[in-house]
């Protein structure tokens, strides 16, 4: 999976900026989306994370938002089980999750166009365990585009911001 993110979680700007998203912030979740959308091509199908709901919720937002920017499809196909949030659990000291802790599924009647780039839609890439889930529950390789990366692991990740 190739990711790519706007800045890096440890710099203050990006990491207000992924909370705001996190809390519905609506000037946060624009302000995200004009940033993320200059690495988005007008081919390109955006799909977005479930949140801890189970559902989209501001990461749809943001989608929605890029695709106006960019003229990308917003795939909304994805649907999973209401839980704790992985970032409550880390904030616990529990990062460890087992099994099927998202519970991502396909929504009924969803469709995935073949030959087509897909974009993971998040705000943060942590653990990269959220978009790997997804990923496997599309079963295709799918690219996956966040504002700040909160990882260690920065080989596995591009920077494009700041």
């Amino acid at each position: 999976m190739n990711l790519t993110a706007v800045g890096s979680y440890k710099i203050k700007r990006f990491k207000k900026l992924a909370v705001g998203i996190k809390n519905n912030s609506m000037i946060d979740i624009i302000l995200s989306a004009r940033l993320m959308s200059r690495f988005v091509s007008s081919d390109s199908l955006l799909i977005p994370i479930p949140s801890h709901h189970g559902y989209a919720t501001n990461t749809l937002k943001l989608a929605n938002l890029i695709s106006k920017k960019t003229g990308a499809e917003v795939l909304n196909i994805l649907e999973g089980r209401s839980r704790e949030s992985f970032c409550e659990l880390k904030r616990n000291g529990n990062s460890y999750i087992k099994g099927d802790f998202f519970g991502f599924r396909l929504k009924e009647n969803s469709r995935i166009p073949e030959n087509r780039k897909l974009v993971l839609i998040d705000n943060v890439y942590a653990t990269g365990k959220t978009a790997q889930n997804a990923e496997k529950v599309i079963g295709q390789e799918c690219e996956c585009l966040v504002l700040a990366n909160a990882s260690i692991k920065l080989k596995d990740l591009t920077i494009k911001g700041e």
